[in-house]
């Protein structure tokens, strides 16, 4: 990482930072085209270039997103300082380059983190899903970065798909549009050199509340190799726990199942939420990894 990024990074994650004033001041200053969108509490960094390059109507738009708040009194580096700036070195790159259709938007959200007595309504891009569907707005897929900031593997999410499964949803038309985007997105995966990626199941992030909203949300994160395997493997012994209790899994057994769930949560993301998420933890192979990931969408096709 150049002293540049790690210096607006240490600015970013300082305690007292005003994080809206800071990328606001940061976007105007680089020349980046966006607006603000306020959702009721909530405001959303909106950043296209459709002046530039309007979007070709054939394929669907890609919404890049990732969210700018961070959990209260902690440093916030790798949930989510990291996504964020990896994405605005992204639209710096396509505000000096036209791409042909390129049909890109990027999207700092508010309001991830969950607060002290909300529930998810009071999410940010929940309230986001429910402004884009009453505008009867439907051409758009997203990609949602959270906890891209260290290690060298890529982790694309099975929650959004898991939830809909368990609610029994999967003859839906966002069931679909999932299937479809993560067809592509594992396609365009195959095509990356230089890093490893693994599809598994993470918690939530911003995904949650647009999966919700019935727009596909494909969520995408980072961690070290041996971190991923080893949750790969917990997440199968965890699997055979759960169907060994098939038909019998009352309260007790629905608390053990979280408990070992909690337990084998990679190192990485333990460290989310608390003082140690810090700039000092970031490590280099994440930004190179995510700048040839985010370089690929760019020029991702998905067909309506």
């Amino acid at each position: 990482m150049d002293q540049q990024l790690v210096r607006h990074l240490h600015e970013f994650c300082a305690p007292h930072c005003d994080r809206f004033g800071f990328l606001e001041s940061y976007l105007a200053a680089h020349q980046i085209p966006f607006k603000i969108s306020p959702l009721t509490d909530s405001r959303f960094f909106i950043v296209n270039f459709d002046a530039l390059q309007p979007p070709d109507k054939k394929y669907y738009v890609k919404m890049l997103i990732a969210h700018y708040d961070r959990k209260e009194n902690t440093p916030g580096a790798n949930d989510n300082s990291a996504a964020v700036f990896q994405l605005l070195r992204l639209a710096a790159f396509l505000k000096t380059r036209e791409i042909k259709h390129h049909n890109i938007q990027i999207v700092l959200s508010d309001h991830e983190e969950a607060r002290e007595g909300r529930n998810i309504q009071e999410q940010g891009t929940y309230k986001l899903g429910m402004a884009l569907k009453k505008l009867k707005v439907h051409n758009c897929v997203f990609f949602n970065f959270d906890m891209c900031g260290v290690g060298d593997t890529l982790i694309l999410s099975e929650a959004g798909e898991r939830l809909l499964q368990s609610r029994r949803r999967t003859d839906t038309e966002v069931y679909a549009k999932m299937r479809v985007l993560r067809s592509f997105t594992m396609d365009m995966l195959e095509t990356l050199k230089g890093g490893h990626f693994l599809s598994l199941r993470t918690p939530f992030s911003d995904n949650l509340g647009l999966v919700l909203q019935g727009y596909p949300a494909m969520q995408i994160c980072v961690l070290p190799y041996h971190e991923a395997v080893r949750y790969r493997t917990g997440l199968e012994n965890l699997k055979r726990s759960a169907q060994n209790l098939r038909g019998k899994l009352g309260d007790s057994q629905a608390h053990t199942i979280r408990q070992k769930y909690a337990a084998i949560q990679p190192l990485t993301w333990r460290l989310r939420h608390s003082h140690y998420d810090t700039v000092d933890k970031l490590t280099p192979e994440a930004f190179t990894l995510m700048h040839m990931l985010l370089r690929k969408l760019v020029y991702l096709k998905i067909p309506k």
